[in-house]
Parts: structure tokens; C-alpha cells; sequence
């Protein structure tokens, strides 16, 4: 009889493992929170596996009023496996990817390390000021736009922006340019240098890597790494590395805070 009852409530133990597993993905949807995870085309994703999870609780809930005289009883280090997770996930607040985490996964600011295919005229055409926000994308003012006029990076195309401006920088070479990241050094950086970044997230913080430019400012040595800011400034073309890469000089920076969605998605 004792070893029935055991056997009972470790299948209670399992439902609910099964249902705080289910709510908790649930609640990441909800809050938006499960941004701070995964890429957002992955949602969809979380909420099958949230409503799945939710299917096996019921089916466990019923299962456990049912007599199996040949269940055997389960190790309790098993249910340790799940249920850690479950209060680390309650108890640890979310953690963005900072500048340490950028320095420990590397930087490197080079043409030859970037992703994505490269772009033409058309591409940046969206990113132009006046071109975005007059709606016309014509083969006329896609030529306009790669000679002239304000770069406004933004997170929808802060990818292919600065993918396509990394892989051929003398095409930009005296573009405006304006956008939004951290503060970050490289050992290598000189005085009045550092470099201005976001995460890019392909699938999951796991493989989040670290974009951007080099900035060049006087006063560099005001903004400390970690520290969001906006700049804008031109874009010229130097060697950095053995490399020849778009530095932004700076004519203008604001410190900001933080974006409640400080990561970018291609």
C-alpha cells in the first residue's frame, strides 16, 4: 500500500513539473520577455511546446489516478534535473548581454567577417531618411541613396545596414550616419576610439554575436564601456587589423537608456 501511495504522488510531482513548465513558457510569451531568449520568428515555437506541455499535464493528472502495480518508484535526483531550472527561472532575474559578455565572445571589426550577402544601392535605400519615410523605393532614388543623404540604422535593419556598409565601405565614404548601441574597447583601440555595438540574435542568446562600427570622438573618454548612447557622425574609410574598414567620426552623442529590446534579429 505504501509503495502505491509513492508511486501516486510521483505522478502528482511529475503533472506539476509538467504544468510549471508549461505556465512558465506561457508567461515568457505573454510578458515579451521571451525576447531575452530566442530570436521572435522562434515564438511560435515556445507556444507549441507551452501547449504540448500542457496536453502531457493532463494526460499525467488522469494517468495518475490509474492502478499500475508494476510501476517502479523513480530516483529523486530526476526530479532535481527539473525542478532547479524551474526555481532558477523564478528566482534569477533576466539577464541582458552586456560588454563583457561582447569582450569574452570577441570583437572584431572587419569587412572580411561579415554574414550576410552584400547588398546594393536598393538595399540602403530604406535606411535613407528622406526616402524612408517618403515610401518610394524606385531605382532612381535607390541610386540617390548611395551617394548621399542620412543613414538612420534602426533594429529592423540594423543587420543589413551595417553588413552592407562593413563589406564595402568606400561606397559609403562621406554618408551621415546615425544610430543606437553600447560602448565597447578593444586592447587595441586608440585614445579617442571605441567601438559602437549590438547583439545580433540568429536563434538564441546562445549564438548571439557582437556587430558594429568603430567610432572615432574627443571625448571619447566620457562614455564608459557598457554605456548606451546615439550617436551621429561621417563615414570614412580606414585599416583597422589589416583590414580596411568604415570608422564613424562622431560629430554628435547622446547618452540613452537601454531599449526594453536591446538585441537585433536578422
Amino acid at each position: 500500500m505504501q509503495q502505491q501511495m509513492a508511486i501516486e504522488w510521483e505522478k502528482i510531482i511529475k503533472s506539476l513539473i509538467l504544468l510549471c513548465f508549461s505556465i512558465l513558457l506561457f508567461y515568457l510569451v505573454v510578458s515579451g520577455q521571451i525576447r531575452m531568449y530566442i530570436n521572435p520568428r522562434f515564438t511560435v515555437l515556445t507556444e507549441l511546446a507551452a501547449a504540448a506541455l500542457l496536453s502531457m499535464f493532463a494526460v499525467q493528472l488522469f494517468y495518475s489516478h490509474s492502478c499500475h502495480p508494476h510501476d517502479h518508484k523513480t530516483p529523486m535526483w530526476v526530479y532535481v534535473i527539473f525542478i532547479v531550472p524551474l526555481f532558477l527561472a523564478v528566482l534569477l532575474p533576466n539577464a541582458v548581454l552586456d560588454d563583457s559578455v561582447a569582450s569574452s565572445r570577441g570583437l572584431s571589426f572587419s569587412s572580411a567577417n561579415s554574414a550576410s550577402a552584400p547588398l546594393g544601392s536598393g538595399a540602403l535605400a530604406q535606411a535613407d531618411n528622406g526616402i524612408s519615410q517618403g515610401g518610394s523605393t524606385g531605382q532612381a532614388n535607390d541610386v540617390s541613396a548611395s551617394k548621399s543623404g542620412l543613414i538612420q540604422v534602426t533594429p529592423d535593419n540594423f543587420v543589413r545596414v551595417v553588413d552592407a556598409i562593413d563589406q564595402s565601405p568606400e561606397n559609403y565614404a562621406g554618408r551621415e550616419i546615425e544610430m543606437l548601441g553600447f560602448v565597447i574597447r578593444n586592447k587595441d583601440f586608440a585614445p579617442q576610439e571605441f567601438g559602437l555595438i549590438r547583439f545580433i540574435i540568429t536563434c538564441c542568446t546562445a549564438d548571439a554575436s557582437p556587430e558594429g562600427f568603430i567610432l572615432e570622438s574627443k571625448d571619447a573618454a566620457d562614455y564608459k564601456d557598457g554605456v548606451w548612447i546615439s550617436i551621429r557622425g561621417m563615414i570614412r574609410v580606414d585599416d583597422y587589423d589589416q583590414q580596411v574598414v568604415p570608422v564613424i567620426e562622431a560629430s554628435s552623442i547622446e547618452r540613452v537608456i537601454q531599449p526594453s529590446d536591446p538585441y537585433v534579429y536578422p
